[in-house]
């Protein structure tokens, strides 16, 4: 017999979406994630931001990937995408070893990532007919179906770009990257500015749909877990929501 009970107990570790508009504070409430962090870095923003945690006494450990600018999105060269193949390779076996290894796993963006293994595996950004997503959508779905299977945090940033209505732009923001993002998480997350203090918003919790809408004060990945662990017990959620 396969079946198993279904355990009573969630895992005491969160995969999470940061999804928006640049500056707002993306990287920094990441890197509050806890213990020992590696970051897979495709944005190059943890210039201005690291240093403060560093100096603190965190352990953060990135890898840098720097890919081939493209010119032309509709023709991409074949030696464009050999590198980018080469270079998504690597980043999926760094990310492996992340979750193996380290509390903290922060990938710096996730839109980049979900660019690169498009360009990786399908050789272009347009054009691409629905049929073709499938095998990709499943290779980059096992970013989430392996931090599921980690003890290791996931945070995901994410940048946000205009949203169009029949080609026409809304004037609001969406999330960019992969589309299934939001259903893969167990949390997401929007971040913003007032004034010159970054403001965390959680979208939606899986955990506790209690949450949805609440600011995170102070806006850490501490406070967070604080938040979303105290699920069961009432009492303990409204203080820690305080």
């Amino acid at each position: 017999m396969n079946f198993k009970p279904a355990s009573a107990q969630p895992k005491k570790r969160l995969i999470v979406s940061i999804e928006g508009p640049e500056k707002t504070g993306k990287t920094h409430f990441a890197l509050t994630g806890g213990g020992k962090t590696a970051v897979l870095n495709l944005d190059h923003g943890l210039e201005g931001v690291a240093p403060k945690f560093v100096s603190n006494g965190r352990d953060i450990q990135e890898v840098e990937y720097w890919l081939p600018d493209i010119v032309d999105p509709a023709k991409i060269k074949d030696d464009i995408v050999t590198a980018y193949r080469s270079i998504w390779n690597r980043y999926f076996a760094d990310y492996k070893e992340a979750l193996a290894n380290f509390d903290t796993v922060v990938l710096d963006t996730g839109d980049e990532a979900w660019e690169m293994v498009r360009i990786a595996r399908l050789g272009k950004l347009t054009q691409v007919m629905p049929n073709q997503y499938g095998p990709v959508n499943a290779e980059f779905r096992q970013i989430f179906n392996l931090a599921k299977q980690s003890n290791a945090n996931l945070l995901i940033n994410h940048r946000m770009n205009d949203e169009y209505v029949n080609d026409k732009p809304t004037g609001r923001l969406k999330r960019a990257g992969f589309r299934n993002t939001a259903y893969e998480v167990q949390v997401n997350l929007r971040s913003s500015k007032k004034g010159s203090d970054f403001q965390i918003q959680i979208i939606d919790c899986r955990h506790d749909p209690g949450l949805d809408g609440t600011m995170i004060e102070p806006p850490t990945f501490e406070r967070l877990q604080q938040m979303v662990f105290t699920n069961n017990n009432s009492t303990a959620r409204k203080e820690a929501t305080k």
